[in-house]
């Protein structure tokens, strides 16, 4: 309503308010967008920290168990696990299997 005498009295100032108000709306959703993204990678960051927490406990618990079962196979009570003793673990240990799959390790590589 305010422009409306200008554009009135001179039509082509009616391009200058066309420009004006579409910059000033595109400016307002620029910010708006802006954090809305920001808000996003935020989140992610939060939950990328959270998921490696979550795996450091699962590895830690994990290494927990490992080191009781190589109490366990260690036939010869020497303190030391042979190779041979880790690959019978492997082959009659259901649980020790496990725990090396998750730990990323397979039979080749024992």
């Amino acid at each position: 309503t305010l422009g409306l005498p200008v554009i009135d009295a001179d039509p082509w100032t009616a391009l200058i308010m066309v420009g004006i108000v579409l910059s000033v709306s595109l400016g307002c959703m620029n910010l708006i967008l802006a954090v809305i993204v920001e808000s996003a990678a935020e989140g992610r960051t939060k939950d990328r920290d959270q998921i490696a927490k979550q795996k450091e406990k699962e590895q830690a618990g994990t290494k927990a168990e490992l080191l009781q079962i190589c109490a366990e196979i260690d036939t010869d009570f020497s303190g030391s696990i042979t190779l041979e003793e880790m690959q019978t673990a492997w082959n009659k240990h259901k649980e020790f299997r496990k725990i090396m799959t998750l730990l990323e390790c397979n039979e080749d590589s024992l």
